[in-house]
């Protein structure tokens, strides 16, 4: 029987019907709103068990014969107050045809509001191009909005390590006649490449022939090929030793041999081999009267751009006349027991570049818009309006996958180059926020409109008493142990693994710490997807796009992050540039190669860990005694950072006291309770209040409530069902 209480309005591709009928249970259906346990944002507020019938039910037939579970309905649901007889605003949703029933004539289907909900946790998992030009509806949707990031560079120390893979070799010279005059073969040291620092440059000699001075030289025989810009100071050194197996000789009337250094110069491809330098390092005589060779060098070098070097055995020799002549004198010597390491070291540096990148408040929106169609996204704290974790409103997070650092360019189908795509999930993209800082994301609904809001999780448990509940029955009082841990992880799932390029400095890794709890394993997690280490980023940025259009690096879809703030080119370029120590910290760090070039010192694993510590705490922070203990580190825990007012922190340090992190807002401990419906209360739960400015809605706040001893306390909402009574779940504030 039509109520003339509610008005029901469906609309979908059929087109637009108002009911004149109310679906079955419209007044009875069950409200629930709950927390997400994973992001801790409310997600959904539900109303359950609708049953259709007449015109109603045809509608929603054709609908579902058309486009299946697929099918889209938006009802509109419009209520007369029960008190003031007034009409409210509607509630605004979709229905949700993967509940569909046919039962006894009737089309049951749940409704949820919004639908925004459901479309993110359909593809909150899915990792799509953000440059795409459409919406997963096909739909088409703006470019992509794309800042430039400025890296002035890190400076690295490369060290490439060098050491024999063979036990004997062989030299080879003479071969014509020379009268009187000397005849020179070069044979560079058989070497092989350990760990290879700067693998652009530094090769394995092929060691298997002598370059003779009349033929063509090659650069096979060098250890540093052609270098592809002025390095500045590189050491070398290195040993060898070596016994004379077996002399094969001809004809020989002098002959002596040197450890040389041989510098040489090319075109950029290594074309035009000339040899412009011999530097003797050692002299070895005569290998027929000495026959065992301990040899060392040390010394220093600046290569320049398209300079190459070889290090080996200069065999000088007169090979006495005779017919044929060409093949009238030879010496040849074999040596054994053969062992040799160099090292090339190198304070190295690169020119500063640019690339683009994208703000992770941008990154978040441009999700949003590929799901929807529209941006509707919201974030105080990602666009600045909110710098409770960052320092200044200049501060930011930007996003780069490694082939926007190399300014990479991709062949489309056409031979045509486009712009590098970055991949991202929303999934992906909240795991890289939350691992530098606790943030959560809930949706919010404002009159017709849902936005995605993600904010510092303090955000979704306000200080701020937003009502009470008054007298509630407790049914039960439990201990939360899911939020009690034993173990923690922060850090980066990547970072830290490439032991060539200075691995053992850098410092964003991963890093474990244990808390005094024995009664339970769980672990905390805040690992990030993406990438925020600094010597990968720099090894990758020196392969720019313009000088080596044809190499792939197995991290060019990997995704960094770094800390950031805005240059003075911004208004007119939004333009960033990493913060390094001076714009956050006290003193430059320490126990860290090049400090003053260091950066993304903000996201350290220990600073990740101090930040998440109000929320990971709540069940240790009474143990006044107690500490929490290091376990392990990849990469360098040895880092110290002090920021202004705090003691130093070291990232391996062995035992942190307790009270020396935040206090937490919760207590690990559920309330199960009851009470009877009250529409004043229902209402105020769903209200908001406006805090600094800002309209928060209230169940993200504190409620008072009276105990079962009639005295005061206080909790935050997880979940609260309606119907004939509320069903609340409490989590216990530490208050």
């Amino acid at each position: 029987m039509f109520s003339n209480r509610v008005e029901i309005t469906l609309e979908s591709v059929l087109g637009t019907i108002t009911l004149t009928e109310d679906p079955i249970n419209h007044d009875q259906s069950e409200f629930n709103i709950a927390r997400s346990e994973k992001t801790y944002g409310i997600l959904l507020t539900v109303i359950n068990n609708l049953e259709f019938v007449g015109e109603a039910k045809n509608y929603l037939d054709a609908l579902y014969a058309l486009h299946g579970v697929h099918a889209k309905c938006r009802q509109s649901r419009k209520e007369k107050h029960p008190t003031t007889d007034k009409w409210q605003d509607p509630v605004i949703g979709y229905l949700d045809f993967s509940t569909r029933k046919i039962k006894d004539g009737k089309f049951q289907i749940d409704f949820i509001e919004g639908g925004l909900r459901e479309l993110l946790a359909s593809q909150i998992k899915e990792k799509f191009e953000l440059n795409r030009k459409t919406d997963i509806e096909g739909n088409d949707i703006p470019e992509l909005k794309r800042d430039i990031l400025g890296l002035l560079g890190k400076d690295v120390f490369l060290s490439s390590r060098f050491e024999n893979d063979v036990d004997e070799f062989t030299t080879q010279s003479g071969r014509w006649s020379s009268g009187n005059e000397d005849r020179e073969a070069f044979h560079p040291l058989p070497l092989t490449v350990k760990t290879n620092s700067d693998n652009l440059n530094i090769q394995a000699p092929l060691a298997s022939y002598a370059i003779e001075e009349r033929y063509q030289q090659s650069l096979g025989n060098m250890f540093f090929a052609v270098a592809d810009r002025d390095r500045g100071k590189v050491s070398f050194s290195g040993n060898a030793s070596f016994f004379v197996e077996s002399i094969d000789g001809n004809r020989v009337n002098e002959f002596n041999m040197k450890l040389v250094l041989r510098r040489y110069t090319s075109d950029a491809d290594g074309g035009n081999l000339v040899l412009e330098e011999t530097t003797v390092l050692e002299d070895l005589g005569d290998p027929r009267v000495n026959d065992a060779f301990t040899l060392s060098w040390n010394f220093e070098l600046e290569p320049k751009e398209n300079e190459s070097y070889a290090i080996g055995l200069l065999s000088v020799g007169q090979y006495g006349g005779g017919f044929p002549v060409r093949y009238d004198g030879k010496n040849n010597v074999t040596f054994a027991k053969y062992k040799a390491n160099a090292i090339w070291a190198e304070d190295s540096f690169y020119k500063a570049t640019s690339n683009p990148c994208i703000t992770a408040h941008d990154m978040f929106s441009r999700l949003s818009e590929i799901y929807a169609g529209t941006p509707c996204f919201e974030s105080y704290l990602l666009d600045g309006r909110d710098i409770t974790l960052l320092t200044d409103a200049n501060h930011n997070i930007v996003f780069a996958p490694g082939g926007w650092i190399r300014n990479l360019k991709k062949k489309t189908e056409n031979e045509e180059l486009s712009e590098w795509p970055m991949t991202m999930s929303f999934e992906d993209a909240y795991a890289s926020i939350h691992a530098f800082m606790p943030v959560g994301y809930g949706i919010s609904t404002v009159g017709n409109t849902q936005k995605i809001v993600l904010e510092d999780l303090r955000f979704f448990f306000q200080r701020t008493v937003m009502g009470s509940l008054g007298k509630i029955d407790i049914k039960e009082r439990s201990t939360a142990v899911e939020f009690c841990y034993q173990s923690m992880q922060f850090g980066y799932e990547k970072g830290g693994d490439d032991e060539i390029v200075l691995g053992l400095d850098e410092y964003n890794t991963r890093a474990t710490s244990r808390t005094p709890l024995t009664v339970t394993d769980n672990e905390y997690n805040a690992l990030s997807p993406s990438r925020a280490d600094v010597y990968k980023p720099e090894i990758e940025r020196r392969k720019q796009f313009s000088d080596f259009p044809d190499l792939s690096s197995e991290t060019d879809n990997d995704n960094w992050m770094f800390d950031v703030k805005k240059t003075a080119e911004y208004v007119e370029q939004n333009a960033y540039e990493v913060r390094t120590w001076q714009d956050d910290f006290e003193q430059a760090p320490k126990a860290v190669y090049s400090p003053e070039t260091a950066y993304n010192l903000n996201f350290t694993p220990a600073r990740n860990r101090e930040r998440h510590s109000w929320w990971w705490d709540n069940s240790v922070y009474m143990l006044k005694d107690k500490d929490i203990q290091f376990v392990s580190g990849k990469g360098n825990s040895e880092l110290i950072t002090k920021k202004p007012g705090e003691p130093e922190l070291k990232e391996n340090q062995l035992k942190t006291p307790i009270p020396e992190f935040d206090r937490p807002l919760f207590e690990p401990e559920w309330i199960d309770a009851e009470k009877e419906f009250e529409q004043e209360l229902y209402e105020k739960i769903l209200g908001s209040t406006v805090i600094d400015g800002r309209k928060i809605n209230n169940y993200y706040g504190l409620w008072e409530f009276l105990n079962e001893q009639n005295q005061p306390e206080y909790a935050y909402i997880f979940r609260v069902r309606s119907k004939d009574k509320f069903t609340f779940q409490l989590l216990k504030a530490n208050y």
